[in-house]
């Protein structure tokens, strides 16, 4: 989810003569405040290429890339043991 807050503000102006008064309220710049990514979905295996050296899968990206393009994606496997090692870390598509 992209955090898109609208930014209401008022200002003063100094100047050699001192500071003016305050400024009515203005409002509608955004400030934007990106976020973590959200985790691939749909992740299936490919039947048809994946045997005992390779894996091939496909997934959908997540809802929200926090409103930053996804640089790599990293696969991890387990083996039925509990414990998730690493394959890659560097996956683009």
């Amino acid at each position: 989810m992209i955090d898109n807050t609208v930014v209401c503000a008022k200002m003063t102006a100094t100047n050699i003569m001192g500071t003016s008064v305050v400024s009515d309220v203005g409002c509608g710049a955004h400030i934007f405040i990106p976020v973590l990514p959200d985790p691939p979905r749909n992740l299936v295996n490919n039947a048809d290429v994946t045997n005992k050296s390779r894996a091939s899968f496909s997934w959908v990206e997540g809802a929200s890339t926090g409103g930053k393009p996804i640089l790599n994606y990293r696969v991890s496997y387990d083996q039925s043991s509990g414990n998730w090692v690493i394959l890659t870390s560097t996956l683009t598509s």
